[in-house]
């Protein structure tokens, strides 16, 4: 019975000492880093093709777009007088801005096609 207590009382001691602590040092510098560190980025994994995307946001940014890049995407779309100065007030719109971005090279040149995200004609160019 003593045995028993002095041996789980050496396993907590070893467990804390040899798991948790290593543990908890671990999650220390995971929250730094992420708490502390750089933030003004985002990361994405394109879902077919595995890749990784990055791209910076601004440091401040408007409180209603939530500092992520799929709310600042979906507010630029849906706002009336875009500032890119396209008509995208319609899924016809979209696509048409779609289709034609993707056959006039010379307008791509010329920066005709400037948008937050690309634009594409069908979800399925997603898979």
């Amino acid at each position: 019975s003593v045995a028993i207590l002095v041996g789980c009382a050496a396993y907590v001691t070893w467990m804390s000492l040899e798991e948790v602590s290593p543990m908890h040092d671990r999650m220390l510098k995971v929250k730094a880093a992420m708490c502390d560190g750089v933030q003004d980025f985002v990361v994405a994994v394109h879902p077919s093709k595995g890749y990784a995307l990055v791209s910076v946001t601004k440091t401040e940014v408007e409180p209603k777009l939530n500092n992520t890049l799929r709310k600042r995407v979906a507010y630029d779309i849906t706002l009336d007088g875009s500032y890119y100065g396209h008509d995208w007030s319609s899924r016809e719109m979209l696509k048409k801005f779609a289709e034609d971005s993707l056959s006039d090279f010379d307008g791509w040149i010329n920066g005709s096609y400037n948008a937050p995200a690309w634009i594409i004609d069908s979800e399925s160019q997603f898979n």
